[in-house]
């Protein structure tokens, strides 16, 4: 009974809808960090590029320091966060 109980819990966390990020601190974490290049609707220009929408795999690739990004050493939790705000302005 147990393993049935074990795999039941599995089974239902792994068909948990992933918990949205914080969008709120995301436009925190956008004004304090990403504004100045990416400008306020995080459409880019022609030094940096337009981050609406952008995906955690992009995400991922650009805070560590990409070309001439500067390195950001967010926590999982701000990197939801930021994730979340920038799908707000997927125009």
């Amino acid at each position: 009974m147990l393993r049935l109980t074990t795999a039941l819990a599995l089974l239902l966390t792994a068909a948990s809808p992933a918990q949205p990020g914080d969008a709120t601190l995301g436009q925190a974490l956008f004004v304090r960090n990403c504004i100045d290049c990416h400008g306020p609707t995080a459409e880019g220009d022609d030094t940096a590029p337009d981050i609406r929408g952008a995906s955690r795999v992009m995400l991922d690739r650009a805070l560590p320091g990409l070309d001439q990004m500067p390195e950001f050493d967010f926590s999982e939790h701000e990197i939801e966060a930021l994730r979340a705000y920038l799908a707000t302005l997927d125009g």
